[in-house]
C-alpha cells in the first residue's frame, strides 16, 4: 500500500501564507466598511420591498409600517406584500427635510 507524502512544509512558505491571509483580512475589512458607508441609490422609476425601504432608510419594520398608516408613505399594496415607488419614497424624504437655518 503506496501513501502520497506531500511535501514538507517549509518556513518561508508558513510565512508568506500568513501574510497573504493577513492581507485578504485587511481587504475584507476595507470592503466591509466601505459596505456600511455606501449609500443606495434611489431611482425613482423602481419598486421597492418592504426589506429594501428599511434597508434605505435605516428604520425598523413597525416604523414603516407606522409611516404607510399615518399617511406619510404612500404605498402599492397586493395580498400582504407592500411596494414603493422610488419618487414616492423621495417625496416623503423631501417632505421630512429640514433646511438648515443656521
Amino acid at each position: 500500500m503506496s501513501t502520497n507524502n506531500p511535501e514538507p512544509i517549509n518556513d518561508n512558505l508558513i510565512t508568506t501564507l500568513i501574510k497573504e491571509i493577513k492581507s485578504l483580512r485587511a481587504e475584507l475589512n476595507d470592503l466591509r466598511s466601505g459596505l456600511e458607508t455606501t449609500k443606495i441609490q434611489l431611482n425613482p422609476k423602481a419598486l421597492y420591498n418592504n426589506k429594501e425601504i428599511r434597508l434605505l432608510l435605516g428604520v425598523d419594520e413597525r416604523l414603516v409600517k407606522k409611516y404607510r398608516d399615518n399617511g406619510l408613505l404612500s404605498y402599492i399594496r397586493e395580498s400582504d406584500k407592500y411596494w414603493y415607488l422610488g419618487s414616492d419614497v423621495i417625496a416623503f424624504l423631501n417632505r421630512s427635510r429640514y433646511e438648515a437655518f443656521a
